[in-house]
């Protein structure tokens, strides 16, 4: 009758435990599934900023190019010109610069890479793994401990 007491209580604790760990590891689980959604966030964000600024030079240099088509016809037509009193009261007009808006700059890092981030969170993950394997141990051996403990009692 004990042996049975005791096989149910070991039994029931068992299974308590294995409850307890399934929902500590579905917490975990969970975790870090949070923490790849932030990092994901961020470097998109971080992407989307770049690529706006990216836009913006891009816009800036098609109307750049655009008055720059817009007044290299100007001068062929100028160029046509038999009117030369024409030709010189318009020509120093067309050959002051062009006023270009500030291009705002891009500054590419061609060295830059996430090779930092993957670097870390490889490590994260090696470390995490490690923590696990000594924690398991030592669950382990308290579970073998107990238990021959339950036996020798």
């Amino acid at each position: 009758m004990q042996e049975s007491v005791l096989g149910y209580i070991l039994f029931r604790s068992v299974d308590r435990v294995h409850g307890d760990t399934e929902q500590s590891l579905f917490e975990l689980q969970k975790s870090v599934e949070r923490l790849q959604e932030l990092l994901e966030e961020a470097l998109d964000q971080a992407n989307r900023e770049k690529m706006g600024q990216a836009q913006e030079v891009v816009e800036s240099l098609e109307a750049e190019i655009k008055e720059l088509r817009k007044h290299d016809a100007e001068m062929k037509d100028l160029s046509r010109c038999e009117d030369h009193i024409h030709y010189l009261q318009t020509y120093e007009s067309m050959c002051s610069p062009l006023e270009s808006g500030e291009i705002p700059s891009v500054h590419v890092n061609h060295e830059a890479s996430f090779e930092p981030v993957r670097d870390a969170v490889l490590d994260l993950r090696e470390k995490v793994e490690d923590l696990c394997n000594q924690e398991l141990n030592k669950i382990s051996k308290k579970v073998v401990f107990g238990f021959v403990n339950k036996l020798l009692l």
